[in-house]
């Protein structure tokens, strides 16, 4: 799936649009691009734009908020264990 087409990039800022004026400004565009590519559509990709489009639209704050935390919970461990393996101690 391409993250640079237009009509995916249009979904996405509608969806981000939407979360800012609910109160989620700190929310990134390309926060919302990771959770559709790297947690949603990671198993298993839409059959149609308008399966797309329904998934990205009607996602929940609830939904995104916990990829978001997931993925901040990943990147930290990643982070950690490059920390352990590069000899980073802070003993």
């Amino acid at each position: 799936m391409n993250t640079k087409n237009p009509y995916i990039q249009m979904l996405i800022t509608l969806r981000l649009k939407k979360l800012h004026q609910e109160g989620f400004s700190r929310v990134k565009y390309e926060d919302l691009e990771e959770i559709f590519f790297k947690y949603i559509y990671k198993r298993q990709k839409p059959k149609s734009i308008s399966e797309m489009s329904d998934r990205v639209l009607n996602i929940s704050v609830d939904e995104i908020i916990r990829y978001l935390s997931l993925n901040a919970s990943v990147i930290t461990k990643k982070e950690a264990l490059s920390d352990i393996l590069g000899g980073d101690f802070n003993v």
